[in-house]
């Protein structure tokens, strides 16, 4: 049961993320969103979801824009490009979201500091599954893993490097509720936690994979019962 659904539900997710042009005109003139790319202190490790530049679309407050050299940047939130053979950048205040191809799948990012956790503004870029009041929200981010003060005698990395690193989030109302075991999707499914439980032991979901998590996800949106729903 659960491969059939996952299966159609990988389906969807790749065709909906695959509707890029949406009937909205291309623009061109997005170049006068550019600024020139700031130059941050150098470490070790990448700043991108991709290191190689590659094709986007992106979706201006005015449009869509084709950009064919691009690189979404995961400490800014910016869109690094390549215009003219100079580096510069789209600010992730200026545009909505990023289509872009990766694989044959048609990925759709958006800025991730237009939510917030715990008060607190994401990193990075989001991707949103599933449809319904609550969605599972997986946020893509890297941070500073610091050097080992005593690198140098134990042989480690004698320089800060950055980390690439995935969080994973049930979203309902613009709220976020951190997912990272079993424990917390039980405690934000408390009165139904038995139920839920035992759904996910017969079908062996892990809910620290988001497409198996947006499937119960969805189930539970649709207020069925679960157990039944295996039956």
């Amino acid at each position: 049961m659960k491969t059939l659904i996952l299966s159609i539900l990988i389906f969807s997710y790749t065709f909906s993320h695959g509707q890029m042009r949406g009937g909205t005109e291309y623009i061109d003139n997005y170049a006068k969103l550019m600024t020139k790319k700031a130059k941050g202190p150098q470490l070790l490790g990448s700043v991108y979801v991709l290191d190689e530049w590659h094709s986007i679309e992106v979706m201006l407050k005015d449009g869509i824009a084709k950009i064919d050299k691009a690189k979404l940047n995961l400490q800014t939130s910016n869109i690094d490009v390549l215009y003219k053979d100079e580096e510069k950048e789209i600010l992730f205040k200026d545009y909505d979201y990023v289509n872009y191809s990766n694989k044959g799948v048609i990925n759709k990012y958006i800025p991730a500091p237009k939510y917030k956790s715990e008060g607190q503004a994401l990193s990075g870029f989001v991707e949103i599954l599933g449809e319904g009041q609550e969605k599972v929200l997986i946020n893509h981010y890297n941070y500073v893993r610091k050097a080992n003060s005593d690198a140098k005698i134990i042989g480690g990395e004698t320089d800060d490097k950055l980390i690439k690193k995935t969080d994973i989030y049930i979203l309902k109302n613009k709220k976020l509720f951190d997912v990272k075991k079993k424990k917390d999707v039980l405690e934000y499914y408390k009165s139904r936690s038995s139920e839920v439980e035992n759904y996910i032991k017969k079908e062996k979901l892990d809910v620290k994979n988001p497409l198996e998590l947006v499937l119960l996800v969805g189930l539970m949106n649709s207020n069925q019962d679960v157990i039944d729903i295996k039956n």
